[in-house]
């Protein structure tokens, strides 16, 4: 679905890294990390272009995979992320770390994006930042995807959840969960 050249917004990605794949109301919605950088994984084939900027990008399908959308984008400057469909408010959201190279610079914090339509619009980011994650805030998220709870424990069907990790000069690497509540 994602491979190294495919453009986003007219210009070719070196890479694609961190793909996830959300059920959304008999929608498949693909997500990658398009990056513009090496390391990490990334050794372009392709020939780079000057920017080294990271784009979250998504392509959908309505045909259980026989037939995707183009390349579309959710988030610039943005990487590290997880994506999740809320079931009981039809949004799809993503979670992600916003900055030149993610959360690991800068101070930059964890961000939200918010689609109500499957991802043919987003909404503007929303900082999660230290009132929510604490001091988990900075957090790598992901990889993978987040999840919905579902089951009979009172107040907790339809939590949505997530992780992360990040590492910490006090106590080394941490693995913090987060949810929506």
């Amino acid at each position: 679905l994602f491979k190294p050249g495919d453009a986003v917004e007219g210009r070719p990605v070196a890479c694609f890294r961190i793909p996830s794949l959300v059920a959304a109301n008999g929608t498949l919605v693909a997500f990658a990390c398009a990056r513009n950088w090496t390391g990490d994984g990334c050794v372009p084939r392709h020939p780079v272009p000057t920017d080294d900027s990271t784009r979250i990008v998504m392509r959908s399908s309505t045909d259980r995979g026989k037939s995707w959308s183009p390349i579309s984008l959710v988030a610039v400057n943005a990487m590290d992320f997880e994506a999740v469909y809320d079931a009981d408010t039809g949004d799809l959201l993503v979670q992600e770390c916003s900055g030149d190279k993610g959360c690991r610079q800068n101070g930059k914090s964890n961000m939200q994006i918010r689609s109500s339509n499957l991802g043919e619009t987003w909404l503007p980011p929303t900082i999660l930042g230290a009132a929510v994650l604490g001091k988990a805030d900075g957090v790598l998220v992901g990889p993978g995807r987040g999840l919905q709870l579902r089951g009979n424990r009172a107040g907790k069907q339809g939590r949505l959840l997530w992780c992360g990790h990040k590492d910490d000069d006090a106590h080394g690497r941490i693995t913090p969960i987060w949810v929506s509540d």
